[in-house]
């Protein structure tokens, strides 16, 4: 017996989730596919966390004044994996809405109300990315 097509949904990545970095094997492990590199509307700003064993986060947090356009990834994923993402996302990141520059709202990775403590503020790079190549060097 076979089932219908697979429903897929868009998730937007910010950080250790992009092509290239240390947690991107999760999404194409899961049969995820890079859709579009694109930008979340000028109300976010970029924050690193401290990190989480060896891996660097960094946490997109929505505010009224004093926003940027932010560097993201949307990728599309099987709706039925999206749960094994959600599950493994570690406090204080969150999946949320993700308002992007073409004017359309996503799912993707937000920071949670409160967990920006001890974050340094790295907005001005205009993603991951960026702040990643000018302080690390080239992703992998």
């Amino acid at each position: 017996m076979s089932g219908g097509p697979i429903e897929r949904t868009e998730l937007c990545v910010v950080g250790a989730h992009l092509s290239g970095f240390p947690l991107s094997h999760q999404l194409v492990d899961r049969d995820g596919a890079l859709e579009a590199l694109t930008a979340t509307a000028p109300t976010y700003r970029l924050h690193r966390l401290p990190p989480v064993g060896d891996v660097e986060r960094p946490a997109l947090e929505r505010v009224e004044h004093g926003g940027a356009a932010i560097e993201v990834e949307v990728w599309s994923l099987p709706l039925d994996r999206l749960g094994e993402i959600v599950v493994a996302v570690a406090p204080p990141l969150a999946i949320g809405t993700v308002a992007l520059i073409d004017g359309r709202s996503v799912t993707g990775f937000v920071c949670e109300l409160g967990g920006l403590a001890g974050a340094e503020d790295i907005t001005s790079f205009g993603g991951w990315r960026a702040w990643w190549a000018a302080t690390r060097g080239p992703a992998t």
